[in-house]
């Protein structure tokens, strides 16, 4: 009697059985694209300006949340001044700058930047070079010694160079065999020419570079006139500018090196150049037109309409050639700018098979914006404005982007509100003057064409798209090529035995 009421107590205790509650999600729809993101806040860091004796700018971001310091000394000086048949003089001299200086040969600087935590770096370009160092704040003084010597006493050494220039020629020929460097080589030369960013090196003007042709190059060039020091991190600048005079005071002023301007190669019609790379599996494309630079009106609304129809993933560019035909894994295009006019340009690698209908697609895809059967709606230019302004603010994750910016603003001499108005102006752009904006300066426009690729297979189908196709080797010289001859139809085995 006992055993069954202690079983009915038991059972009246239990939890009564309950039918879980499944949340249902609400649908998403797959068919249209996400509305843009709500703004964020965003405050810019703060940078703050000194100058050194001998008229060296500093500007300073502070940054204490790690005990770190980033410094580079920018120059405004690069391979725009090398002389005629020595293409790559500059990069060579500031490649050299940090392969021994003072009475310290490359291995031993190296060995004192491991002990200090540090590193050291120096590189240059087209429009400019640059010695960089990042080192622990409490390192920062003997850190600084070793930048110091790389700037005002390299050696330039002979048995270095030797390295280098074996690596240069080195890499020289392995750009020639990738078919992506290949076209960004011939697009520079195509924009170009034969003057700034469109010199070819060439084997012989690398091997033609001796060390006392840098030495004569930086002993002209290498002066304060000629950089601003830009530094992130932990120091102050009281701090900062003590330890900077000490170090860089008497650095030789200098005079200032002003680049030229340059123009781009006339487009009077819409044109491909072919590099031809037999057994290619990928054509790659490189197109370019100009643009309205930096400070013109309409640079901001076309930049806004390129965002839309090419700049980001979900643009109607990658959208068609990724997304719906699958010729690629991604196509995108870019407004650039630099010493030269301002370009748009557009990059992908297409499948071989596939080149002739990816270039109608991209010539039909512009046709339409200009002929309003397709025309850049309002909600693409919103998430393009979208993708600009809720991009921007992880830029500065690392207070060096800052600096890169100011950098930028120095060296091309752009509007003094370029960083703290780049929000400002995004905003300001309507969705009809970006439209209007891509229609007149880009869809409407010649364009040119840098296509790398194996002319055997694709060579016909580009011939009937109806374009002047000028044929170029790997080094921009121009080359003869025929139209390949249609491939002899299959015949079936079954009709031939008959």
């Amino acid at each position: 009697m006992r055993s069954i009421s202690l079983v009915l107590l038991l059972a009246a205790c239990a939890p009564k059985s309950v039918e879980p509650e499944v949340s249902v999600e609400p649908a998403f729809d797959r068919t249209s694209q996400p509305a843009p993101l709500e703004r964020s806040e965003f405050a810019l860091p703060v940078a703050v300006t000194g100058q050194l004796s001998n008229g060296l700018n500093v500007t300073l971001v502070e940054d204490h949340s790690m005990p770190m310091v980033e410094l580079s000394l920018a120059f405004q000086v690069g391979g725009w001044s090398d002389p005629e048949g020595q293409y790559t003089l500059a990069n060579s001299a500031f490649d050299m700058l940090t392969e021994g200086a003072g009475e310290l040969d490359a291995a031993a600087l190296s060995t004192e930047l491991r002990r200090l935590a540090s590193r050291l770096s120096s590189g240059g370009g087209d429009d400019g070079g640059s010695i960089s160092l990042t080192t622990l704040s409490r390192n920062l003084g003997p850190s600084l010694d070793l930048m110091a010597l790389t700037l005002l006493d390299p050696t330039f050494s002979e048995s270095e160079w030797e390295i280098k220039q074996r690596s240069a020629l080195q890499n020289l020929a392995a750009v020639r065999s990738d078919a992506t460097k290949v076209a960004r080589r011939i697009a520079a030369n195509v924009m170009f020419g034969d003057v700034y960013s469109g010199r070819l090196s060439t084997e012989e003007q690398i091997s033609s570079i001796s060390v006392e042709d840098m030495r004569s190059w930086w002993a002209v060039n290498g002066v304060a006139a000629n950089a601003n020091l830009y530094v992130s991190g932990d120091v102050t600048l009281d701090e900062l500018l003590p330890m900077l005079e000490e170090r860089f005071g008497g650095w030789e002023a200098g005079e200032e090196s002003v680049a030229p301007e340059y123009t781009l190669s006339d487009l009077s019609e819409t044109q491909i150049h072919f590099v031809d790379m037999p057994g290619a599996a990928q054509s790659v494309f490189r197109l370019w037109s100009s643009m309205p630079n930096p400070s013109a009106d309409g640079y901001e609304s076309v930049r806004l309409g390129n965002q839309a129809f090419g700049g980001m993933f979900t643009a109607r560019l990658n959208m068609n050639l990724r997304e719906d035909k699958g010729y690629t894994y991604g196509a995108n295009s870019w407004v650039n700018w630099d010493h030269g006019p301002a370009r748009w340009e557009l990059g992908t690698s297409i499948r071989t098979d596939a080149t002739v209908a990816a270039m109608n697609e991209i010539l039909a895809e512009l046709a339409a914006v200009v002929a309003d059967e397709r025309p850049l709606t309002d909600n693409e230019i919103e998430r393009g404005r979208s993708n600009i302004i809720q991009g921007f603010p992880g830029r500065f994750e690392r207070a060096s982007y800052m600096l890169g910016q100011l950098s930028s603003m120095w060296r091309y001499d752009l509007p003094e509100d370029w960083v703290d108005g780049y929000i400002a102006r995004a905003e300001s752009v309507t969705s009809d003057q970006a439209r209007d904006a891509f229609s007149t300066h880009i869809a409407s426009q010649p364009f040119s064409a840098i296509i790398v690729g194996d002319w055997a297979t694709v060579g016909e189908g580009l011939s009937e798209l109806g374009l002047s196709i000028h044929h170029l080797d790997v080094d921009g010289n121009t080359v003869e090529r025929a139209v390949p001859e249609s491939a002899p139809e299959e015949v079936d085995e079954a009709l031939s035995e008959e």
